[in-house]
């Protein structure tokens, strides 16, 4: 709820959203993201610390445009976030 009043206020150039949250899941708050036309374009690199292969299909689907399996490599992260900044520029 917090995040969702935050974007409300600011449209971020990127969100790095967890899969699994504490009052509900990523992919449908990735969903809900996805519909708002301010929010569409804004890159997602959802986070989760579970591997399953199909979990990172669904979030793709979802309209993630990439992910990472925690623990979070600091270095690869860091990547990852200058790479869509760089395509934002």
């Amino acid at each position: 709820q917090a995040a969702t009043a935050a974007i409300g206020r600011q449209t971020p150039s990127l969100i790095l959203l967890d899969y699994e949250l504490h009052d509900g899941d990523g992919i449908s708050w990735l969903l809900e993201i996805r519909k708002n036309p301010l929010w569409a374009g804004v890159p997602v690199i959802m986070l989760t610390g579970n591997s399953d292969k199909q979990i990172v299909v669904t979030s793709m689907q979802a309209g993630a445009r990439d992910f990472i399996v925690k623990p979070v490599d600091p270095i690869k992260l860091r990547d990852k976030i200058r790479h869509f900044a760089r395509a934002a520029a």
